[in-house]
């Protein structure tokens, strides 16, 4: 179960809404967001949910790191990545 925020949307929810909205344009993660998923994972009150929060947020960093150097993913596990638009994903 993914944490709520203030108006009851998990994280992966907000992100959502966040690209649905930008649509074509491009968006950014401010660095108080990152530390704020950051600070989710250290919240976390079991190691599996600890896990899970922090593979989230490392598959999040390396998509758009990607995409701001113009390279493609290759993975195996497509769910995160598919959140970060025009970023291009090699399914292995």
């Amino acid at each position: 179960m993914w944490p709520r925020n203030e108006r009851g949307r998990t994280h992966r929810q907000l992100l959502e809404a966040v690209a649905l909205e930008a649509g074509d344009d491009s968006i950014a993660l401010s660095v108080i967001t990152v530390l704020e998923l950051a600070h989710s994972v250290a919240r976390a009150d079991t190691m599996e949910r600890r896990e899970r929060r922090q593979r989230f947020l490392d598959e999040l960093l390396i998509g758009v790191s990607a995409l701001e150097l113009g390279y493609a993913v290759g993975t195996g596990n497509i769910r995160h990545f598919q959140l970060i638009q025009r970023l291009e994903i090699v399914r292995l």
